[in-house]
């Protein structure tokens, strides 16, 4: 990638970090909306795996996609909202296993579980 203009080399790096974190986490959006489309849920880790490189999933990526994981909601207060939040949850939990890191959010993972088995 080449920028023009008269911008700093820190101010080019800080916006090339930006766009790759952006294409990366938009990419592993997208392989979750056609898991979930094509009802692939359990072969999501798999996907990520082949669609992704462990090397591409960077800490500022992983950051990214955890900020967008949502508060718990139980599944008969919100049906929509839990869906969607237990769909982010889980990228979230398969993109850190598949970065071999530790996954901070395993006990809203848990709270998500379990109250998907209970529904």
């Amino acid at each position: 990638m080449q920028f023009t203009g008269d911008a700093s080399q820190e101010v080019r790096n800080r916006i090339e970090r930006e766009l790759y974190v952006a294409i990366v986490s938009d990419h592993l959006q997208r392989i979750l909306q056609e898991a979930a489309r094509e009802s692939k849920m359990l072969s999501l880790i798999d996907q990520v795996e082949t669609l992704v490189p462990k090397e591409c999933l960077t800490d500022e990526v992983l950051n990214n996609v955890t900020a967008k994981c949502r508060s718990y909601v139980a599944p008969d207060e919100n049906p929509g909202e839990f869906s969607a939040g237990y769909l982010q949850e889980l990228l979230n939990a398969v993109v850190h296993a598949c970065a071999g890191k530790p996954n901070s959010r395993g006990k809203e993972m848990a709270m998500f579980l379990i109250s998907g088995w209970l529904i």
